[in-house]
């Protein structure tokens, strides 16, 4: 549903977005499962990988600092791929597909590539299961030089400072059931009215890309490894997703200003893909959390090897 055909409500003001804010638990632990793994693997890959902080988040500096991982000497001869993880906090997967790539991949595909990785971008958003961020902004929308999202800000800031022109951009994420929740109340916040039913969720793995920017070849290599893994989200009966054409199976384009895809100069050169998991599907009826989660991130980390491995033989 276009936004421009929805209700218009009162967006809202300070009180009630502090009332909100006031009223998220904390439900895990960002040091728990986020920092200790990354200490892990600053001890694990001595000098090939940096671990480095590049900001804190205002609302607890202390719990919530922001850290990547990127290749200490990066070769001028190597392509630059940029990995994101936990843009939106809630979507577990891609900040455990992004640690899972880093424990167990990075060190492969070194050999070919230069690496910068940002694991969790919204600690505070990871911690309370959240869409949005402390001030109820979506960091997914404010990858823009008047971004609103200082998660955004920061990393946008970063990657600036590194002075790097990146090749390709894998950002992970999921698309999970309580997005019927999340998503009106996002709307709501900003003054429009949208009723879970309307909402619709796709069964499965999908990725967009960015408009204009089909790579049938790249798209169907990603899709080929997840499918090892986990189920595709089928096209509904005409053929789309989201109300978006196929360009391959599972795969569909389109732009939306301020994603966390679309920053970089990775757009116009190998490719950027938002990632979609699915954890609430029934396909996954029997399984535990843990076994789906695992899951999860593996699909993800599929993805990411699937273009790495296109990436290879075609840069070669």
């Amino acid at each position: 549903m276009r936004s421009n055909d929805l209700a218009k409500l009162s967006p809202w003001g300070p009180e009630k977005k502090l009332k909100w804010f006031l009223n998220q638990p904390v439900h895990r632990s960002y040091h728990d499962d986020v920092l200790v793994r990354l200490e892990a693997l600053k001890k694990s890959a001595g000098s090939s990988l940096k671990v480095e902080q590049y900001g804190k988040l205002t609302i607890n500096p202390e719990k919530f600092p922001l850290f990547a991982v990127r290749t200490a000497t990066p070769s001028l001869s190597k392509p630059n791929i940029l990995i994101t993880g936990g843009v939106h906090g809630y979507e577990t997967s891609g900040v455990k597909g992004a640690l899972l790539f880093l424990e167990n991949h990075i060190a492969k595909y070194s050999e070919h590539f230069n690496f910068v990785v940002a694991p969790c971008v919204s600690p505070w958003s990871w911690e309370t299961i959240n869409r949005l961020d402390p001030v109820m902004e979506n960091p997914n929308r404010e990858f823009k030089p008047q971004g609103k999202a200082e998660e955004s800000l920061f990393l946008m800031s970063y990657l600036s400072e590194l002075g790097i022109e990146f090749d390709g951009h894998i950002d992970l994420h999921e698309t999970t059931n309580s997005d019927k929740v999340f998503l009106p109340e996002e709307y709501s916040k900003n003054g429009l009215e949208l009723h879970a039913k309307d909402i619709y969720i796709p069964d499965g793995f999908y990725l967009i890309g960015t408009e204009g920017g089909v790579r049938a070849g790249l798209e169907k290599s990603m899709m080929d490894a997840v499918a090892k893994v986990t189920h595709i989200a089928p096209a509904d009966e005409r053929g789309m997703i989201l109300d978006t054409p196929l360009t391959t199976e599972g795969v569909i384009h389109s732009s939306i200003p301020g994603l966390c895809a679309e920053m970089t100069t990775a757009v116009k050169k190998l490719g950027a893909y938002t990632t979609e998991m699915y954890p609430d599907s029934p396909k996954f009826n029997g399984m535990s959390v843990g076994e789906v989660e695992a899951t999860c991130a593996k699909a993800q980390v599929a993805c990411v090897v699937g273009a790495l491995e296109f990436w290879v033989q075609t840069t070669a």
